[in-house]
């Protein structure tokens, strides 16, 4: 599989809602071909994330009717305690997938956070300019 991530300042301009998750629930859903997450919102970037209502991956398992349960032994991609820099559009959900530009994050202030942060003060401060 191959994918075009764009540049941080595209995303940061195109997507309405940016922020810092925890993923609290995570459950596959009927059709065993996505899972859908629930999140408490540990930062808000841009936008208003009580907007989205869900974080989305898909889950692309060929074995699942051989397996059957024991899939749960398969560490997913979207799971319990993880934390997500999430982009999101309207009302969601929010994709996560190794080609959308939600990703995860290990700490706090992440390199990738401080970047997203960064272009948002000069965008205020080119909207403040623009103005007078």
């Amino acid at each position: 599989m191959s994918c075009f991530r764009q540049p941080l300042p595209s995303m940061v301009a195109e997507y309405d809602h940016i922020f810092v998750a925890q993923v609290k629930s995570a459950t596959l859903l009927d059709d065993k071909r996505g899972i859908e997450a629930t999140f408490e919102v540990e930062t808000v970037l841009k936008g208003n994330p009580q907007e989205v209502s869900r974080i989305r991956s898909p889950f692309n398992d060929q074995n699942y009717k051989a397996e059957g349960p024991k899939i749960a032994l398969i560490q997913p991609d979207l799971a319990p305690g993880m934390h997500l820099l999430v982009f999101a559009k309207g009302r969601g959900p929010a994709e996560f997938s190794g080609c959308s530009p939600t990703t995860r994050v290990q700490q706090q202030d992440d390199g990738q956070i401080a970047a997203v942060r960064q272009l948002l003060k000069g965008s205020a401060s080119t909207s403040n300019s623009n103005a007078q």
